[in-house]
């Protein structure tokens, strides 16, 4: 959810290397993966404080994605769908 989230709120992500966050996570795409180390996080955060251009590419991406997938909006026939087979229809 924090992915999710914060990119919809057009915020650049370090999210955790873990499976939770792989499915949409894209290294240096959308987000910063981070090796769960006291280091990596650090090496990580001051990236994201020190290069704009970075944090902004990540945001956008981020943003872009979340809009496009995941939103009612986006699955809006998908939910129709599994609301007209609840009903029988």
């Amino acid at each position: 959810m924090k992915f999710l989230e914060c990119g919809a709120l057009d915020m650049a992500l370090a999210v955790s290397d873990v499976p939770t966050y792989r499915s949409v996570a894209r290294h240096r795409q959308n987000c910063l993966q981070v090796e769960n180390t006291t280091d990596a996080w650090i090496t990580a955060v001051k990236e994201l404080i020190e290069d704009v251009d970075l944090r902004r590419k990540l945001a956008n991406e981020a943003r872009d994605e979340i809009k496009r997938y995941y939103t009612t909006q986006a699955n809006s026939q998908i939910y129709s769908e599994v609301l007209r087979r609840a009903q029988g229809d």
